[in-house]
């Protein structure tokens, strides 16, 4: 790669607002310091080192390698002003003393001044030598452990599945535990169905097999039409749920920064499409660069609240702050609610703030009366201090929501002979299972893959929903056609049933994208003609009282129900 090549690389990561880029493991060579110095971004340097779980001071040869080599680095590359942070590997995890690394460091902080040392990207070693660290917890292990970040190792245990959705959280427990300056390491994470049409752009000496095996495995399902279908809406649950972990950190007390693991995808470890961007730094679709930038920035307008599902006889409360790292600045604060045809139904001014580079500044409290607005329905909050603004999504269901019965339907909780002589019959059924009495199908889950299902193979690895927004059976339910946070107390109590077996053709209303080394065809709604009989199976938990969207998704498969437009078409 040239310089221009880097300038447009370095030139891409600014429009999407990050200000400094890590080379995990390796030393990029002269011509990226060039175009860094340029363009203006920061780097941070590490060793080609990744040790495991046993001291590098034990390994006296290896301890002499990333020495020289270190050396060799900034001897060559450390006159420039981007290069301002170096760390002598990634994620060596071994608890105990390093008083040689220690030794290293010291020396290191001697001959360079001006650079920026840490021991390692996610060490466990946490050296007082280090000028700073970089961390995805507190480095403790057991029950002692704190994250730093929203996702977890394997993505089990991640706080998506866990908690129930709000733009309150912080990881000052974590951060707290620090003396110096830490960064974030490795946020996000989070999977995205491949872009299947990124093999068009392989025109050198490597192929795309990984991309043409999983496009054989969804011809085999009947799926291959879908494929772009997936990417879309597995990226834009991605989006947000990395908007969401990177508003947790510009919350979080103390912190000094925040790393992806990658804005772009990543083609090894199995396979780890877990960027906005594919491996060649183009869009996908689902995001664009002004977009990213509302909440990953030098100035970030940040809403805390409590849930993003709310009831018609509340009162929307929440705190606005803003997260600012630039010089200090005065500003405007402004906000407005917008119906989906961006209407504005409620706005208001917090008046001028004050803008310095520490903690989040608060500015003020917004409260919105709902119980005037029309439910159920989506909106979007959004906020503008100064140049900057940021937005969130919330949905307002109806506090009490009284379940019409069934008129010409029956509904049952297993299937049994009495399903399949009502179908026999004529007649419309609703299968209407419960998850927990069921013993087949995959458990739901609302975020999706963590790096890669391939390489983490213990995880559940689906990623989010494809949902036919437009079908009937969501009238009365606020949906678009990827999973969302109002979709989180339904999925997260819910199955998908394996439907290869089923035609080809035939796709579920609510269809579950299923690790992409497996493809299999899930469904969690989904309806057919059986014989003269017409059949619609649901494997979600209704039962459980007072989950407001639950209760509405029901309200809106009832209606559907007793209307003519329950005739599958499959």
């Amino acid at each position: 790669m040239d310089t221009q090549e880097w300038v447009e690389i370095f030139t891409k990561v600014k429009e999407f607002g990050l200000n400094h880029v890590r080379f995990h493991s390796w030393c990029p060579p002269e011509a990226a310091f060039v175009s860094a110095d340029m363009v203006g971004v920061l780097l941070q340097v590490e060793c080609p080192l990744w040790t495991g779980h046993w001291a590098l001071s034990s390994d006296k040869i290896l301890l002499e390698f990333i020495r020289a080599e270190a050396f060799r680095i900034l001897d060559t590359h450390g006159h420039h002003p981007s290069f301002v942070m170096f760390c002598l590997g990634n994620e060596m995890a071994f608890y105990g003393e390093e008083p040689e690394v220690d030794s290293l460091l010291e020396e290191l902080k001697g001959m360079y001044p001006h650079i920026l040392f840490n021991f390692s990207s996610h060490g466990t070693h946490l050296s007082k030598s280090c000028d700073y660290y970089v961390q995805a917890d507190n480095g403790k292990p057991g029950a002692a452990n704190r994250p730093l970040r929203g996702s977890t190792w394997f993505g089990v245990g991640s706080r998506f599945d866990r908690e129930s959705p709000a733009s309150s959280s912080t990881c000052n427990e974590a951060s707290d535990e620090f003396d110096r300056p830490v960064v974030a390491h490795e946020v996000g994470e989070w999977a995205v169905f491949p872009d299947l049409s990124e093999t068009s752009l392989y025109d050198g000496v490597l192929e795309p097999r990984n991309f043409n095996y999983i496009a054989q495995m969804l011809e085999k399902r009947g799926m291959l039409s879908q494929a772009e279908q997936f990417t879309l809406a597995s990226g834009k649950l991605s989006a947000s749920l990395y908007k969401e972990e990177i508003e947790t950190l510009l919350r979080t007390r103390g912190l000094a920064g925040y790393q992806l693991l990658g804005l772009t995808d990543f083609p090894g470890q199995g396979t780890a499409t877990i960027g906005m961007l594919n491996a060649f730094w183009k869009e996908k679709g689902f995001i664009e660069a002004d977009q990213f930038s509302q909440f990953c920035a030098q100035t970030v307008p940040l809403l805390s609240l409590d849930k993003f599902v709310w009831k018609s006889n509340e009162q929307l409360t929440g705190t606005v702050s803003v997260a600012h790292s630039g010089q200090r600045q005065e500003c405007d604060v402004t906000w407005s609610l917008q119906d989906e045809s961006q209407l504005v139904v409620a706005e208001g001014t917090l008046g001028l703030a004050s803008l310095i580079p520490s903690e989040p500044n608060v500015v003020g409290e917004i409260q919105i009366d709902l119980s005037g607005l029309p439910s159920p329905a989506k909106y979007v909050l959004k906020i503008q201090a100064g140049t900057a603004k940021n937005e969130w999504s919330i949905w307002i269901f109806d506090d009490a929501v009284h379940q019409t019965d069934l008129v010409d339907a029956v509904s049952f909780q297993w299937y049994r002979e009495d399903v399949r002589s009502a179908l026999k019959s004529g007649k419309k059924v609703w299968l209407r299972m419960h998850p927990h009495k069921v013993h087949t199908g995959i458990w739901g889950r609302f975020a999706p893959a963590f790096w890669s299902p391939i390489h983490f193979v213990e995880q559940v690895g689906t990623m989010g929903t494809l949902i036919k927004a437009d079908h009937p059976i969501f009238n009365e339910f606020p949906t678009s056609s990827h999973s969302d946070w109002q979709w989180w107390e339904i999925l997260t109590n819910s199955k998908a049933l394996n439907l290869n077996n089923f035609p080809l053709n035939f796709q579920p209303e609510l269809q579950v994208i299923d690790r992409y080394e497996r493809n299999d065809k899930l469904g969690t709604i989904f309806e057919a003609q059986v014989g003269t009989g017409r059949l619609l199976v649901t494997f979600i938990d209704f039962d459980t009282p007072d989950r407001p969207a639950s209760s509405r998704l029901e309200h809106s498969i009832r209606a559907y129900l007793n209307s003519h437009e329950f005739n599958p078409k499959q």
